[in-house]
């Protein structure tokens, strides 16, 4: 482990590309939470554990937008975002079906199973690259139509259109259909609902980016205040029962962005702060590797033992370096290191 610490922390330190450090340890807490999510559920405080709910996905797309190029075009954007989230949502939803299903369970036998585990993935937080995928589609789209439009009418239909979201989402998730419909309703919900939903934060993230608003130098007090504020709209704005990947945004929903941005803004400034964590930051770094695999980490773990969820996380995250290198090292072209589709202008 030692050895191959570093080995990484070498290439991290020679890389030709610079990259903004605090990003990427923001992307460490990201996708932290994420795994923490999955192997927990839900925490003992409600307080927690609804700011959670309201800010953890939020992050993730807000992240993502923040580096939104349209490329040279929309073939060149729609070949980049294949290589970077559809080959490795089919790669990591093909994997661990070939790993897992043989041994836990007998649904494999079935041809439609097959398919299915493409569909509605076995390995289930990958719904999260195919509503990514859709709103980088989505919000390329409304780029192009608005981008002539003052910013108050483009904010103005991000509204309208995510009003109609949530009535739609209120309308599917209430509708009792039969267990044999389950996967088509899922795929209505993280791939059309969530993805629609979550276009203000990629929206968000752009202007951050324009206005160099999170590289802004604040004092010491200004961070602490600046901190404590946003931590407090988190906490206070966080509605129950938010959840992106079923579409299901509470009763009020303009309250999941207030507090979603809290805890964004919140992170950003705890992280400007720290600047770097070499473990988190390595995993920020390549996280959608972390994505893609510690959800098998998580299935094999209690199929095999009965231990505590605390130490399911600490197995699963101190496994995630050796695993990112093997991947990066074996599968470069299926985890969104190396491009496998090319398109020529």
């Amino acid at each position: 482990m030692k050895t191959i610490l570093n080995t990484m922390a070498h290439q991290e330190q020679t890389t030709q590309k610079k990259r903004i450090e605090y990003i990427d340890l923001m992307k460490g807490a990201c996708i932290t939470l994420v795994v923490l999510y999955h192997v927990y559920e839900h925490f003992d405080s409600e307080v927690i554990d609804k700011a959670l709910n309201n800010f953890r996905m939020p992050l993730y797309f807000f992240l993502s937008g923040l580096f939104f190029k349209k490329y040279s075009g929309f073939t060149d954007f729609v070949v980049r975002k294949t290589n970077k989230l559809i080959i490795p949502y089919l790669f990591f939803s093909i994997i661990p079906y070939c790993v897992l299903a043989p041994l836990f369970t007998d649904d494999y036998k079935d041809p439609m199973f097959v398919l299915m585990s493409i569909i509605r993935p076995y390995n289930q937080p990958l719904w999260f690259l195919r509503a990514l995928f859709v709103m980088y589609i989505l919000y390329y789209g409304f780029k192009n139509l608005t981008d002539k439009y003052p910013r108050k009418t483009q904010l103005l239909l991000l509204a309208i259109i995510t009003f109609i979201n949530y009535i739609a989402s209120l309308f599917v998730c209430n509708i009792h259909y039969p267990d044999e419909f389950g996967t088509l309703f899922n795929f209505i919900t993280n791939t059309i609902l969530a993805p629609i939903m979550a276009l203000p934060f990629m929206y968000a993230a752009e202007w951050v980016r324009m206005t160099n608003l999170l590289n802004r130098k604040m004092t010491v007090t200004q961070q602490i205040v600046s901190f404590v504020i946003s931590v407090s709209v988190l906490i206070i704005f966080a509605q129950k029962s938010v959840n992106f990947e079923s579409a299901s945004f509470s009763s009020f929903y303009p309250f999941v962005y207030v507090s979603a941005f809290g805890g964004i803004y919140a992170l950003a400034i705890l992280c400007q702060r720290i600047n770097k964590l070499f473990f988190f930051s390595y995993l920020g770094r390549y996280s959608i590797i972390v994505l893609g695999t510690h959800w098998v980490y998580l299935i094999a773990i209690r199929g095999i033992i009965e231990i505590s969820h605390l130490s399911e996380f600490l197995i699963i995250i101190f496994l995630m370096p050796p695993t990112i290198w093997l991947f990066k090292k074996l599968f470069p072209y299926f985890t969104a290191q190396k491009d496998l589709l090319h398109w020529n202008k």
